[in-house]
């Protein structure tokens, strides 16, 4: 079982939690993000991927959120719109996504949250 897991490891990975249909709404977004914001980055052409084509708003040292500790880019990050993009926002209140979270935190008690 996946708590199980979780509990051991600190980490876990859930399949089928989200639909392909989900999940190719989800890295659509994340991509019209990094192709309008980045600078010459595009989808296909993974030679236009690396560091200095990343949107520098968020993107630091290559990767996507930057370096740690990142909650003091928060606020700029805020204004970026990359964490309130609308499918990000479904998966957040995605009810299999909630079971998991309820499962592995043992808490019928959580709040869908912008600065994740």
């Amino acid at each position: 079982e996946y708590t199980e897991a979780f509990h051991r490891d600190g980490f876990v990975v859930v399949d089928g939690v989200l639909s392909a249909d989900e999940i190719a709404l989800s890295k659509e977004e994340v991509w019209q993000y990094l192709q309008a914001k980045g600078d010459g980055i595009l989808k296909d052409q993974p030679e236009t991927w690396d560091e200095k084509n990343w949107p520098k708003e968020i993107c630091r040292n290559g990767g996507f959120m930057g370096r740690f500790p990142y909650i003091r880019r928060l606020y700029s990050i805020d204004k970026t719109m990359i964490n309130k993009q609308p499918q990000a926002w479904r998966n957040r209140q995605n009810p299999k996504v909630y079971t998991v979270f309820r499962n592995l935190l043992d808490s019928k008690k959580l709040w869908v949250s912008l600065d994740r």
